[in-house]
């Protein structure tokens, strides 16, 4: 028993690891984000820059930049999620949150789908809720032999 242990345990090091990775991905795509804000107003502030008879006009650049600052808070906030998923993995910590976070981490295929699958799938094992609750991982007893005493 005292090897599933050590395998959950690696298995939790593992998750949280590929949780912080998967938070500098996230965080790294949600900077985009500032691009789309930067051209929002760049067409909100000059549409006249833009060379054709019928230029933009300024509200469409406006709705640009919010559209930017929407997907740079949503992106970055879910980067912050997944690295509190990884530290509550290291610590043995808030299973719910972890599998609500990995579950929202499924929308992201293919790598979050992934990672979110195989956190859920670790998390739901009694051995590792064992682990998360601080106690021993129960023993696997053999069923009684049938006529035996």
């Amino acid at each position: 028993m005292e090897s599933a242990t050590n395998q959950d345990r690696e298995h939790l090091r593992l998750l949280a690891i590929f949780h912080y990775i998967w938070a500098g991905m996230d965080a790294m795509v949600g900077f985009m984000g500032l691009a789309f804000i930067a051209m929002g107003m760049f067409l909100a502030v000059s549409p006249q820059i833009a060379r054709s008879p019928n230029p933009p006009p300024p509200w469409f650049g406006a709705i640009f930049a919010g559209m930017g600052v929407l997907f740079l808070v949503t992106v970055e906030t879910m980067a912050v999620l997944s690295y509190l998923t990884g530290r509550f993995l290291s610590r043995r910590q808030h299973p719910t949150f972890c599998i609500v976070i990995s579950a929202i981490d499924c929308l992201y295929m293919p790598l979050g789908t992934a990672l979110g699958v195989f956190t859920i799938l670790t998390l739901q094992r009694p051995s590792v809720k064992a682990l998360f609750a601080g106690t021993t991982p129960p023993e696997s007893v053999p069923p009684p032999i049938p006529g035996g005493h």
